[in-house]
């Protein structure tokens, strides 16, 4: 599996164009969008759609990173899609991103 493409797996029966696959995450024409289940904050909804930003490091965990103190590296744009009380749905879609 990708690691970097978060999940994805692609399969291609000609070998010769799996580059091919491979540079449309290189050049952004990809895009990742996540779901996440998260507690409800009413502060947050008024917040929302909000780009976040942050410092991602990897995790000592296998395929995890953790969010550390330090300059940037990471975007995520933040919307609500759903609000059942006390969870929401949110929408993540990583505008830019790097491992250390």
């Amino acid at each position: 599996m990708d690691r970097d493409a978060a999940g994805l797996v692609i399969f291609s029966v000609n070998p010769s164009e799996r580059a091919q696959y491979q540079n449309l995450f290189r050049d952004r024409i990809v895009n990742k969008v996540y779901e996440a289940i998260a507690p409800y904050s009413e502060a947050l909804e008024k917040r929302l759609s909000l780009m976040y930003q942050s410092c991602l490091e990897e995790s000592e965990h296998f395929l995890q990173m953790q969010e550390v103190e330090g300059e940037s590296n990471s975007d995520t744009r933040i919307e609500l899609l759903e609000i059942n009380k006390p969870w929401a749905r949110y929408r993540l879609m990583p505008v830019s991103g790097k491992m250390r």
